[in-house]
């Protein structure tokens, strides 16, 4: 267009006509280019409009800062997701980069509370919130590609496809595929064990060594076309090409120890739940893209990319342009990106109730199925359907009760056991007019299962409900230091679980099936990688049963606490509440039965704090911080002996006692935080200094490499002072009496 068109149509006001046939199409953001003069009552947002609006000059030839205005309107596009060109912002201009302090130093608060009178006018209400994906602001821009790339092939030819385009533009790429042993039958082909991290260290070195560092790593063994519904005959085949191929690769790229701007980049298929799939959701790969995320937010040196297309668009080379799209781009926001039809989606949360709704009517004879009833949330859960109505309560969970007439002799017994627990909460049921039906079982063994549903059939011809309130929450480890056996611990009781139920429970024909899910699948959460994963199963699985016509319905909780209960928030912000009330954890659970949604959203609410936002993860370190960081403490591997490789020989490290731990660990959080040493008071909390979850970690990891021991990721909160951890380090370094 002609720059004397452009002047003409900025002269002119912004006409409704044509913004509200804007609205009705999927545009994310309107952007009003010029002023509203003509039109002063034009609405950019209008009551019930879900389409942002931004003004660039909002009032006209009679604003006082028409160039303030311009530069609102850019940074309030920046905040919805907006890649903005700075340079040419700044052009002509004499302007220089200035990194400003990260993290207070005046062991002052200064946190913005909400007024008595907010809080109390936010008492008692339910304001419950549900996924949506929209198209995302972004500005298309190609960076250079080149350097060494690993693509590990999928077997529908997107790896080819990719590694053609790499090599247009000047890139070497490296084919890595699935085998049964390490070999490699071409000098630029790897056949790899998908779960053996040896074997990606062995082809990253190689790669090395022969051809330079590799610049990024572009994972597709997640991104297979496959138009099956999810069986569980597959689920352990499809977990070994997703999620533990990846915690393999993360453990490698730790050995490695060559961290420093590598990018990887996960692609999937199908794995995420926009609305605009055609073809069979893959609940295995929604794990991965959720465990993904978690990785992003752990490291601090290495970018983590998730990439999720459809089959529906096409073949191969569709899914391809829009993995070389985002690779091209090249931006570390947002962490997830979701194509469909060629357009990146972005996820954000609507709210769908505002206030507390009466409670859904539970008839007496009602049958409702607790798989976890006798753990804290199944069981809180089950006294509330008691509380609310006479019903039929079948409660399933790995612990076996004696017989009735035994009840008394373990209830007589004074050191409480988990039996005598399980015993007085049944009790507690039935005194409140329900009746009990155990029937005992993993959750994740679909044979016991059948018995279950089998007995439920036998005893009641069905179920009115099914609430799948079982699972761990796993060991709290970073993604990289991840084991085989806790991985499928925390997989096997949600996500495998949640398949099993989904399998043996359709002759039961239930008007409601709840998973209890939890924020971390959409916040993830530093060292809760393998719990986000097996939550986002659940997620997606809500949406695969509902795309079936059967009813489902999957609920992110935050933490719940009181009563005794312990539950974990799995995400943790700061200035934030953290969990629910058990009674608030009730009353959004009446709300969100006859929602009508797929999945819903709960999470506590503060007046005057924003929400935060699934999209964005936590930002990576400042360059300030990063430049600051010293080369000693940073970017060293995890021990070759962890994985099972050859160790060298190093010498045994002395304590240098509390005095010399103290003057050290203070020097390394010094350097992270980019201030004086002689600032940070040794019996000062450690949150005085600025210290949030995601700089804890950061030092968690210094103190690991420089002292050669790995540490509890609760030690900051165990030892919350620089004294306390110098006093901790003493004891575990000290050499034991006699040795």
């Amino acid at each position: 267009m002609p720059a004397t068109e452009w002047q003409r149509l900025i002269a002119l006001p912004a006409q409704t006509p044509a913004l509200d046939r804007l609205r009705s199409n999927t545009v994310g953001t309107l952007v009003v280019i010029g002023s509203t003069t003509g039109s002063p009552s034009f609405p950019l947002q209008p009551e019930n409009s879900q389409l942002p609006g931004i003004a660039t000059i909002r009032s006209g030839t009679s604003s006082e800062d028409p160039w303030g205005e311009l530069v609102d309107g850019l940074a309030r596009l920046y905040v919805m997701g907006a890649t903005i060109d700075w340079e040419a912002y700044q052009e002509g201009r004499r302007a220089r980069r200035l990194p400003l302090p990260t993290y207070p130093f005046e062991r002052q608060r200064f946190w913005v509370l909400p007024s008595r009178a907010d809080a109390t006018a936010a008492a008692g209400e339910v304001v419950l919130k549900t996924p949506v994906w929209r198209p995302a602001l972004t500005v298309t821009g190609e960076r250079w590609a080149g350097g060494v790339w690993l693509v590990l092939a999928d077997p529908d030819g997107i790896g080819d496809e990719i590694v053609h385009h790499l090599a247009l533009r000047g890139a070497q790429a490296i084919l890595v595929r699935p085998g049964e042993y390490f070999g490699r039958p071409a000098p630029d082909q790897y056949t790899i064990r998908v779960a053996v991290a040896e074997d990606y260290v062995r082809v990253l070195q190689q790669v090395e060594s022969e051809w330079g560092m590799p610049r990024g790593i572009c994972h597709l063994w997640a991104a297979a076309r496959d138009g099956r519904v999810p069986h569980l005959a597959d689920v352990d085949t499809t977990f070994a090409s997703g999620v533990e191929s990846v915690v393999a690769l993360l453990r490698a790229v730790s050995t490695w120890g060559r961290r420093a701007g590598l990018e990887l980049w996960i692609v999937t298929a199908d794995a995420i739940a926009t609305g605009k799939e055609e073809g069979p959701l893959h609940p295995e790969r929604a794990a991965l893209v959720s465990l993904a995320q978690v990785a992003a937010q752990e490291s601090r040196d290495l970018l983590v990319r998730v990439v999720d297309a459809t089959w529906k668009d096409g073949e191969a080379s569709a899914l391809a342009s829009c993995v070389l799209q985002e690779l091209l781009r090249g931006s570390p926001e947002p962490t997830v990106a979701a194509y469909r039809a060629g357009r990146l989606l972005q996820r954000d949360l609507l709210p769908i109730q505002a206030a507390t709704v009466e409670k859904p009517a539970i008839e007496a004879g009602r049958v409702w199925w607790i798989v976890g009833g006798l753990g804290d949330l199944g069981f809180e859960v089950a006294s509330h359907l008691a509380a609310a109505g006479s019903c039929r309560l079948v409660l399933t969970g790995r612990t076996r009760l004696p017989p009735r007439l035994a009840w008394q002799e373990y209830l007589a017994n004074e050191a409480p056991t988990a039996i005598a627990k399980a015993v007085r909460r049944v009790m507690q049921l039935e005194a409140m007019g329900a009746e009990v039906l155990l029937a005992p079982g993993d959750v994740s063994d679909l044979q016991e299962m059948q018995e279950a549903a089998q007995l439920i059939n036998d005893r009641y011809g069905g179920v009115y409900g099914v609430i799948h309130a079982a699972g761990v929450a796993g060991q709290a480890k970073p993604v990289q230091k991840l084991d085989s056996a806790a991985l499928s611990s925390v997989l096997r009781g949600k996500a495998r679980g949640g398949l099993v139920l989904d399998t043996v429970s359709r002759d039961l024909k239930p008007t409601h099936f709840i998973f209890f899910s939890s924020l971390s699948a959409l916040y993830g959460g530093l060292g809760f990688g393998d719990y986000a994963a097996a939550n986002a199963f659940l997620d997606v699985l809500a949406h695969l049963r509902r795309s079936q016509g059967l009813p489902a319905l999957a609920i992110n909780w935050a933490g719940w606490r009181d009563r005794g209960l312990e539950t974990q928030a799995v995400y943790v912000t700061e200035n934030r509440p953290q969990t629910l009330t058990v009674d608030e954890a009730l009353a959004a659970f009446d709300a969100a039965l006859p929602s009508g949604m797929t999945q819903v959203v709960v999470e506590p609410s503060t007046p005057g704090f924003p929400p935060l936002r699934p999209t964005e993860s936590p930002p990576h370190p400042s360059r300030l911080l990063s430049e600051a960081t010293s080369p000693a403490l940073s970017g060293l591997p995890v021990p070759p002996g962890e994985l099972g490789l050859p160790a060298q020989a190093s010498p045994t490290k002395q304590s240098p006692g509390p005095s010399g731990l103290l003057a050290t660990i203070r020097k390394a959080l010094a350097s992270l935080l980019s201030a004086p040493e002689e600032e940070l008071d040794a019996d000062a909390p450690l949150v005085d200094f600025g210290m949030d979850s995601r700089i804890g970690l950061q030092f968690l990891q210094a103190l690991e490499e420089q002292f050669a021991v790995e540490l509890p990721l609760t030690l900051l909160a165990d030892h919350p002072s620089l004294a306390a951890v110098a006093r901790y380090l003493h004891l575990r370094l000290s050499p034991s009496p006699g040795v």
